[in-house]
C-alpha cells in the first residue's frame, strides 16, 4: 500500500518465530481487538459507512492505532468525503492552539492519506510540518513516528523511514503500521526475506482478520523460494479480500508464479484467470495465462480405423 546502517537490535524485538505455513497466533503477540476484525470486514465487504463508523470506534478506544487511523481515512475516500473528516481533525487541533501532539498526529496523518489522494507535494510537506510538531511536543509519540515515517517512505529515504518506524515499535510494540513497514524495508531493500517473514509472522499473528499481513507472509515465502507455503497464505490473502481491495488485487498473479515454479500448470492458469477477473488488462497475466498452459506433444493423425499413427517428434 520500504537503516542499512542502522543496527537491527530494536527489530529483533518485534519478531517472532513461525514454523508452519500459515503464521499461527502467538500467546504473547497483543491479538486486535474484535472491534479491529468487525471494521476489517466491513471494510472488506465494501460497506464505507459501517466501516467508517466501526474504525471510528477503534481509534476511540486506542487513538494510537496508526493502521485504523488510515483504514478510517480510507473509507472516507472511497465515500469522497475525506475533507469533512479532515476538517473535524483541524478544528481539534485549533482548539489546543496547536500544542495538543496526539490532535497534530492525527491531523499530520490526515494530510497523508489526502496526499495519497492528491499527490501534491505541498500537501506532503503540511502532513510532514505537522507530524514534526507533533514529535517535538512528544517525543515519544508513536502515531506521529509512523506517519513520519510514511512520509520519508513515501520520498525513499529510507533510512529515515526506518528509523521513524522502529521508534514508533519502541513506543507501541502493537502498532501494526510500523511493523508492516519494517518488514517491507527489510525484504524489498535490504533484500533479507528470512528475517522479513518472521516479521509479518508478528504481523499476522497481531491482525488475522487483515489480508495485507498474509501477503506479506507469502511474498515473503516467495523471495525464500518456498513456493508452497507462499500458496497457503496468498489464499488466505484471497479468502478474505475476494475483491481485491487492497493486496488481494496482486494475490492471485503471485500465486500463479508460485504455481508455475512448482510446475502446477493447471492451477498456475485458474490463478492467472483470477487476476484477469479483477484486472482484466493485466497483460502481464495474460502472457503467463498463455505459458500455464499444459505441455502436450502433437497429437498424431488417425487412419480410416481411427488408429493413430505417428510421422514425427
Amino acid at each position: 500500500m520500504n537503516i542499512r546502517s542502522r543496527a537491527l537490535s530494536c527489530a529483533c524485538m518485534l519478531i517472532l518465530t513461525i514454523s508452519l505455513n500459515l503464521a499461527p497466533a502467538r500467546a504473547d503477540v497483543a491479538p486486535a481487538s474484535a472491534d479491529f476484525s468487525t471494521a476489517m470486514q466491513l471494510f472488506y465487504q465494501q460497506d464505507w459507512p459501517k466501516a467508517i463508523d466501526a474504525f471510528q470506534k477503534v481509534v476511540e478506544k486506542d487513538p494510537r492505532d496508526t493502521m485504523a487511523w488510515f483504514f478510517l481515512f480510507d473509507a472516507y475516500i472511497k465515500r469522497n468525503d475525506l475533507r469533512s473528516m479532515l476538517y473535524q481533525l483541524e478544528q481539534k487541533a485549533v482548539a489546543s492552539d496547536n500544542k495538543n501532539p496526539q490532535a497534530l498526529a492525527q491531523l499530520g496523518l490526515g494530510y497523508l492519506a489526502r496526499y495519497m489522494k492528491e499527490p501534491q507535494t505541498s500537501i506532503l510537506d503540511e502532513a510532514q510540518k505537522t507530524l514534526e510538531k507533533a514529535i517535538e511536543l512528544d517525543k515519544s509519540n508513536a502515531l506521529a513516528h509512523t506517519g513520519l515515517g510514511l512520509v520519508y517512505y513515501t520520498r525513499r529515504m529510507i533510512p529515515r523511514a526506518k528509523g521513524n518506524f522502529l521508534e514508533a515499535a519502541r513506543s507501541n510494540p502493537n502498532d501494526i503500521m510500523a511493523l508492516e513497514r519494517i518488514g517491507e524495508i527489510t525484504m524489498v531493500d535490504e533484500k533479507r526475506p528470512q528475517e522479513a517473514n518472521e516479521m509479518f509472522a508478528q504481523l499476522a499473528a497481531r491482525a488475522p482478520s487483515y489480508p495485507d499481513a498474509w501477503w506479506y507472509v507469502g511474498s515473503s515465502f516467495y523471495d525464500m523460494g518456498e513456493y508452497e507455503r507462499c500458496v497457503e497464505n496468498l489464499k488466505k490473502v484471497i479468502e478474505l479480500d475476494p475483491n481485491g481491495v487492497t493486496q488481494g488485487y496482486r494475490a492471485p498473479m503471485l500465486m500463479g508464479k508460485a504455481y508455475l515454479k512448482l510446475k502446477n500448470y493447471s492451477a498456475a492458469k485458474d490463478a492467472f484467470l483470477l487476476e484477469l477477473k479483477l484486472n482484466p488488462n493485466s497483460e502481464e497475466a495474460r502472457y503467463l495465462l498463455e505459458q500455464s498452459q499444459p505441455r502436450t506433444s502433437p497429437q498424431p493423425p488417425s487412419d480410416k480405423k481411427g488408429n493413430g499413427k505417428k510421422t514425427g517428434s
